[in-house]
């Protein structure tokens, strides 16, 4: 059995100009692709609230806390309609991995493993005058 396609959605990590991207991104993507004939009604709400947190961000340049409240509170709308028109591509992508890309969201990776530690390498020693230890750059 294959692993399940997945889209990534770990959208809280992302940057705010990186969640804007990637909102952009899908709404392209997705308009009129005919692997995703009918999309949902979420996908027209994105593409203003995606707007919506580029003005707000834009406007939060200038500080003030009702100003960071009011992107922080349209960048959360931004990331939920991001989920939910993710698990609609998950949905109807056929498992096809191309299919999932071409709506503009990514792969969420499914390697758990650990990559290696790199061997480490004595650059340098030299000998403590003071105290007569020996001394290792690395």
């Amino acid at each position: 059995m294959s692993p399940r396609v997945r889209a990534v959605a770990g959208f809280k990590r992302f940057a705010d100009p990186q969640l804007i991207i990637t909102g952009r991104g899908v709404v392209k993507e997705m308009k009129d692709n005919p692997n995703f004939p009918n999309p949902p009604e979420e996908l027209k709400t994105l593409e203003s609230a995606v707007e919506e947190l580029s003005a707000a961000l834009a406007a939060q340049v200038q500080g003030g806390t009702a100003a960071t409240a009011h992107k922080n509170n349209k960048r959360d709308a931004v990331i939920e309609l991001l989920v939910k028109l993710a698990h609609y591509v998950e949905d109807n992508c056929g498992q096809n991995p191309a299919t999932l890309l071409s709506s503009g969201f990514q792969i969420a990776t499914n390697n758990r493993a650990k990559s290696p530690v790199g061997k480490a390498a004595i650059v340098s020693r030299s000998r403590n005058r003071k105290s007569g230890e020996l001394v290792s750059t690395t």
